[in-house]
């Protein structure tokens, strides 16, 4: 098994999309795609937890984000692939102090999904690989807001905010993956995943927040590893160097703020196995690691915590 806040993107995709509220409040039509591309990112299994920032026009908007992904692979009789099974838990909550002529509207969004997905790893060679899958999830997304200004409140605010809904998600991914050894004791992991997912609400609080959207999204990932040639209480250490950028697509690709971001982080990494024999455990652990990424793109700095283990 193995259970990683950095392994390939597949499943789960939903979505709320503060923007969406932000044009509504300047009269401008609701979009449910806006609503189907945050989550898309805020959901993604490669981001354990991470805290972000966003500008926007009418006030930034900060999120947090706490993941638990997991991924098993299976060896199968008589066949060199893998079968892959996932899922993804997920929780988010974006805050924006938004700023209109007559106040300020305090709004909050809180959102609680998981899902789970199968896919394949298909050997082609030379260390690469072809990974299909399909995901199936559910995700619920709460809007709370308070308006502080002169009365009324802007006209449509019954409308815009205050609601919740749930939402049916489907995915499909297509993707090409590499891992192999460099020179100079260096191991490298590339991933590139291309992701489409279609969202379709099934219970809403009002019939405004109701839509069926679709997304997509391309995610690249390289990870890097070395001997650091030091140990920590006798467990040799590996430093890991992560690099990434996810890109949404789309005629509605920048409807968050922006339309792409990248990924640069470290880790330590290690092997175990000879703590998990001391406590006696019933599986091979054959490495542990914990790092940060730093996440950066158009209007977007934020950090992320890494946490990754395999048996």
């Amino acid at each position: 098994m193995n259970i990683t806040a950095y392994f390939p993107r597949l499943l789960l995709v939903t979505g709320l999309c503060v923007a969406a509220t932000q044009v509504q409040a300047l009269g401008k039509p609701f979009s449910g795609a806006q609503y189907a591309q945050l989550l898309t990112f805020a959901t993604e299994p490669g981001i354990a937890a991470a805290t972000f920032d966003v500008e926007e026009d009418l006030g930034d908007t900060t999120y947090d984000i706490y993941k638990l992904p997991l991924q098993h692979e299976f060896d199968v009789d008589g066949w060199d692939g893998k079968l892959i099974l996932r899922g993804t838990l997920s929780y988010m909550k974006a805050q924006q102090d938004q700023s209109l002529n007559a106040g300020v509207i305090d709004s909050e969004w809180t959102s609680f999904g998981g899902g789970i997905g199968i896919g394949a790893r298909i050997p082609l060679g030379n260390g690469f690989s072809f990974v299909p899958g399909i995901g199936l999830g559910i995700a619920s997304l709460e809007n709370e807001a308070d308006f502080k200004g002169t009365p009324p409140p802007p006209a449509g605010y019954d409308q815009h905010y205050n609601w919740d809904l749930d939402a049916m998600i489907f995915s499909g991914i297509l993707g090409l993956s590499y891992k192999g050894d460099l020179r100079g004791d260096f191991d490298l992991i590339a991933d590139a995943y291309y992701t489409h997912s279609y969202v379709s609400t099934y219970d809403s609080s009002t019939d405004f927040q109701d839509f069926d959207e679709s997304t997509d999204n391309l995610t690249f990932k390289v990870d890097i590893g070395h001997p650091l040639g030091f140990s920590i209480a006798g467990y040799p250490m590996d430093g890991v160097l992560h690099l990434g950028n996810t890109t949404f697509l789309g005629s509605n690709r920048d409807v968050l703020g922006f339309s792409y971001f990248n990924e640069v982080g470290f880790s330590l990494r290690t092997n175990p196995q000879k703590l998990a024999s001391q406590l006696k455990l019933p599986v091979t652990v054959s490495s542990l690691s914990v790092g940060v990424n730093v996440l950066f793109g158009e209007d977007l700095s934020g950090w992320s915590m890494l946490f990754g283990y395999k048996f």
